[in-house]
Parts: structure tokens; C-alpha cells; sequence
């Protein structure tokens, strides 16, 4: 587990060197390409959403939506989508369900480039040179959908 939480940790710090404008900023109704793409990049780590303000996390409701049966919840003071047992903590304020049809079609267009993504990348061991490999496929399986990031 340390070593999850120690990816989470430096994905979330190279994120914010990167993209200033997520440093300290809490995720609103609609994540953006590059919030959906830091998403899928803390899932491929195997890592759950990063904890930045737990107060504000649990204090306010999550925003979710359904997706292959599946509550895909995130939370103002956390950066990536909760894993089912953060759901439990942090979405004790409730759950907003909103129709989000365009949400929802970005995020299956994601899920399918992190699949394919993920298929180059099986047979590498864990860590972040995997982690690099993973972001270079999906990347280019984004591109191929014609999702900028």
C-alpha cells in the first residue's frame, strides 16, 4: 500500500508542476480532459483518488454518474476518481447523479483508450517507468480518437 500511496503522491505532485491551474483547485461538476486523463492515470497506478483537502472531501457530496453498473464518483478536495471504499468515506454528505451525457460519452471514449493503452504495458513490472509507457499509449489511443490533452 505504501508504494500506491507513493505513486499517487508523486502523480499528483507532477501534475500540479505541470498544470498549474489544478494546484489547490477543487474538481466542479465536469472534469476536464486532462482531469479525466490524471483519472484514468491514478487507476493505471493502482492507486485510489488523492486526498488533497479531506475536510472539504468529506464535507460536500460527491458528484457521480453510472457506468457499466458502477458508481464513478468524484469529490471536491480530491483529485481522481474514488475507489468504492473512499466512496464510503467521503460521500457520506450524498451522491448527486445529474444527466451527463457528454460526460459520460468522454468518459467511455477514455476507458476505451485506457484499455487499449493498458494492453502495450501488461507485461512491464509495476512503477513509474510503466506508468510513463502507459501515458505515452494512451496518449496516442486519445489521439486516434481525436481527444486532445
Amino acid at each position: 500500500m505504501k508504494n500506491l500511496d507513493s505513486a499517487a503522491t508523486t502523480i499528483s505532485e507532477e501534475a500540479e508542476k505541470e498544470f498549474p491551474e489544478i494546484k489547490g483547485k477543487l474538481l466542479e461538476e465536469m472534469p476536464s480532459n486532462h482531469e479525466l486523463l490524471f483519472h484514468f492515470g491514478i487507476e493505471e497506478a493502482g492507486s485510489p483518488g488523492a486526498v488533497l483537502d479531506e475536510a472539504t472531501a468529506r464535507a460536500t457530496p460527491c458528484s457521480c454518474f453510472t457506468y457499466k453498473g458502477k458508481d464513478m464518483c468524484w469529490s471536491k478536495g480530491i483529485v481522481g476518481l474514488l475507489a468504492q471504499d473512499q466512496q464510503d468515506i467521503y460521500c457520506v454528505a450524498g451522491k448527486a447523479y445529474k444527466p451527463r451525457p457528454a460526460l459520460t460519452e468522454r468518459y467511455e471514449r477514455f476507458a476505451e483508450a485506457a484499455e487499449e493503452a493498458h494492453k502495450t504495458i501488461e507485461a512491464m513490472p509495476k512503477g513509474m517507468p510503466r506508468l510513463e509507457a502507459w501515458l505515452g499509449a494512451m496518449g496516442k489511443e486519445l489521439s486516434k480518437r481525436g481527444i486532445e490533452v
